[in-house]
């Protein structure tokens, strides 16, 4: 009896012991949520520190210039002469073209456009004549202008002569070509 009891005892004191050491496993479960939380907030601050430039930064001027909205090319502030801004004269006349060729799809339009497109034709003859005034500096942003918008002129053309109304067209849009490229070479 006494070798039962002495064993009774001893289960006793061993669920006694798992008792407390599940106990502490409980505690330990409910608080992972919180340790979790320490670890991931831990994480986005050495992120954050990694991530920070080491050189101090300047601030960046507010004063920005931007171009106008029909703008085709860059073009520096000293293509004024006789007080017209060549640079404006040919954004004009580069914005009525864009304008005007994809909307030739028959006669009736072609008849339409092409008199808004002389316009921008004559208003580029003007920037010819005005052009021989530059600096050979200005004269090669003026053509650099020219450059970076005759392809997408040039494209549109090429969809206007392949309609009907491209027989009617043919001689504005040479005359165009011609000028486009005169310019170009300024």
């Amino acid at each position: 009896m006494a070798s039962a009891a002495a064993t009774g005892s001893r289960i006793a004191g061993v669920s006694g012991a798992t008792g407390a050491s599940q106990a502490a496993m409980a505690a330990g479960r409910s608080q992972w949520p919180y340790w979790l939380a320490a670890l991931v907030i831990v994480a986005g601050l050495a992120i954050y520190a990694l991530q920070r430039p080491t050189e101090p930064t300047v601030a960046q001027s507010t004063n920005i210039t931007r171009p106008s909205t029909g703008t085709v090319g860059m073009a520096p502030a000293d293509l004024t002469v006789d007080g017209v801004n060549l640079a404006n004269q040919v954004n004009s006349s580069l914005g009525t073209l864009q304008a005007q060729l994809p909307t030739i799809t028959d006669e009736a339009s072609a008849q339409a456009a092409l008199p808004k497109i002389n316009d921008a034709i004559s208003q580029l003859d003007g920037v010819t004549a005005r052009a021989a005034k530059l600096s050979p500096e200005a004269r090669r942003a003026l053509a650099k202008l020219i450059v970076a918008a005759a392809p997408a002129i040039n494209q549109m053309c090429d969809k206007v002569s392949a309609t009907p109304a491209g027989t009617i067209a043919k001689p504005v849009i040479d005359n165009l070509r011609a000028k486009l490229d005169q310019l170009a070479k300024a």
